[in-house]
């Protein structure tokens, strides 16, 4: 859902507001604890403009809770991770990555 929040804020931030240059978005979640994940939203801008751009950010959070991701931004988030993936299997950093992922996690390397 990060990837989707990160569109929805450049879109507006940026597109819409011409409030920031490049915002940040990204999420992180955790194996252990279960279910721990946070979410991070940064960005530049003039000091006149902070409380205005906090609350388009909060607006689009509770967008993205109340109705979900629009088509458009999931198709293209689901683009960017087919290429992204596509390359990444190329790649050894990306098959040590995962394999150490599932090696440390006791999870099934059939799964892969």
């Amino acid at each position: 859902m990060s990837k989707i929040l990160s569109i929805m804020v450049r879109e507006n931030l940026r597109e819409d507001k011409g409030g920031v240059y490049s915002p940040y978005v990204g999420g992180n979640m955790q194996q252990n604890p279960k279910g721990l994940s946070d979410v991070t939203v940064f960005f530049q801008c003039a000091p006149e403009n902070v409380e205005n751009l906090v609350a388009a950010v909060k607006e689009e959070i509770k967008s993205l809770q109340e109705n979900g991701p629009s088509d458009e931004n999931l198709k293209k988030v689901k683009e960017t991770q087919r290429r992204g993936r596509e390359g990444d299997l190329k790649k050894n950093k990306f098959w040590r990555s995962i394999l150490s992922r599932y090696y440390s996690n006791n999870m099934d390397l059939a799964r892969i």
